[in-house]
């Protein structure tokens, strides 16, 4: 569900240092958030406590934010990244993709509809629950941000890094399961609702709501919560509006410091004249890639690794980021993201994206696309998440899709 005008009002307001605003963005969000810290977690205390480093986190980092119609989404995924690393200081296994969810399907099916005493008696919410905490990790997230968060599949695919037909995917098989274990354990239990005529019946979507607000945080909780959350913020941190403005000291410069100052200055000057020159001569569309280069000699051209450079169309490609992005960001990194490009096109081309080594300083993990359904030369590119994708390209990788039934191993 999109956001409406107001709460993007707030959103900007929040940018600006309004911290009630951004109070009200907790009151409208943190059911949602604590939904989903919740279904990953498995552990009510721990959901509160990533809820809580989810709108601090999110306070300290609104000023990266260019867009603030994007604010539920990467609320969602500030939330989400915290999980994962709570879960990886635990040496709990991430999930991160599922094995079974091998097929797209691409048709929308009638919405099911399910007995809504399901909604209505305590022991059958405690069943519909066990069956919930049954389905795979991805597929409970997905049902969770698609039908009680309320995002679109596309938004969905951009909280859980991957591709919109993957979520389409887990959406059904969940739907799938939860469906046969309710009427398995109605079989097994001699009480049948499913299927006899003259039960009320809900949509699926209604049904899978009323249980996770069932389950949702106390209010005395939420508050106790946003109390902690208005301390952190109140209490030094720096907000958006701060951020933007601050500025070096100003100090008297010595003769030494005045000459260094001019030489620099000449310096961006013949550079700032070459990369005009090769604009206008048409490096832009000659293919060759601006190369960065960390402080400690790391070459970012170095840092994107590909399982294999021929793919079959469909196929998964498994691209690995060797290198530091924190390093090759110099310092101005918030964050990094990859995606498919066909050669040639402009960089707001993509096919499919996803986020790297989002909200920590280390060297991202692997990350899965799907290989472009037509054939041809496509480019991996990597960015950092300051500014444009043209201001923001690092490097890039080639590949190929091709028909051809035996591409490189």
């Amino acid at each position: 569900m999109a956001m409406t005008d107001q709460q993007i009002q707030l959103v900007i307001a929040a940018q600006n240092g309004d911290v009630k605003s951004f109070e009200e963005l907790y009151g409208v969000y943190h059911r949602k958030i604590f939904a989903l810290t919740k279904i990953i977690l498995k552990n009510e205390a721990d959901a509160e406590d990533i809820l809580q480093d989810t709108f601090i986190t999110a306070w300290r980092k609104l000023y990266t934010l260019k867009a603030p119609q994007t604010f539920s989404v990467w609320l969602q995924i500030i939330a989400r990244n915290l999980c994962n690393d709570q879960l990886r200081k635990k040496n709990i296994a991430v999930l991160l993709d599922d094995e079974k969810d091998i097929e797209d399907f691409d048709t929308e099916e009638p919405e099911e509809l399910l007995p809504s005493v399901y909604a209505e008696r305590t022991d059958l919410q405690e069943r519909l629950g066990r069956i919930i905490d049954r389905l795979s990790d991805v597929q409970r997230q997905a049902i969770v941000l698609y039908y009680f968060n309320e995002l679109s599949v596309e938004e969905v695919s951009h909280v859980m890094e991957c591709s919109k037909g993957t979520i389409t995917t887990r959406l059904y098989l969940a739907r799938k399961t939860i469906r046969a274990e309710i009427e398995e354990q109605e079989e097994r239990s001699g009480e049948k609702f499913y299927g006899i005529i003259g039960i009320p019946m809900l949509p699926f979507s209604k049904l899978i709501h009323s249980y996770l607000q069932s389950t949702s945080m106390s209010e005395n909780a939420a508050n106790t919560s946003l109390n902690a959350i208005t301390q952190s913020i109140g209490s030094g941190t720096e907000t958006a509006a701060a951020a933007s403005e601050i500025k070096p000291e100003k100090k008297n410069m010595t003769l030494g410091a005045k000459i260094a100052l001019i030489a620099g200055i000449i310096t961006v000057i013949s550079i700032s004249a070459v990369l005009l020159a090769t604009m206008i001569s048409g490096g832009k569309n000659s293919g060759e890639k601006p190369s960065v280069t960390t402080d400690n000699n790391t070459t970012a051209s170095n840092m994107l690794k590909l399982n294999k450079s021929v793919f079959l169309p469909g196929e998964k490609i498994a691209v690995t980021v060797t290198g530091d992005i924190a390093q090759v960001l110099d310092g101005t990194w918030n964050g990094a993201w990859i995606g498919i490009y066909k050669t040639g096109a402009a960089h707001d081309e993509y096919s499919e994206y996803q986020y790297v080594g989002y909200y920590e300083n280390e060297s991202a993990e692997q990350k899965f696309f799907t290989a472009p359904d037509e054939a041809g030369s496509y480019e991996i590119c990597l960015f950092h998440d300051n500014g444009s994708a043209a201001e923001g390209f690092i490097t890039a990788v080639s590949f190929t899709v091709s028909k051809a039934n035996n591409p490189d191993k």
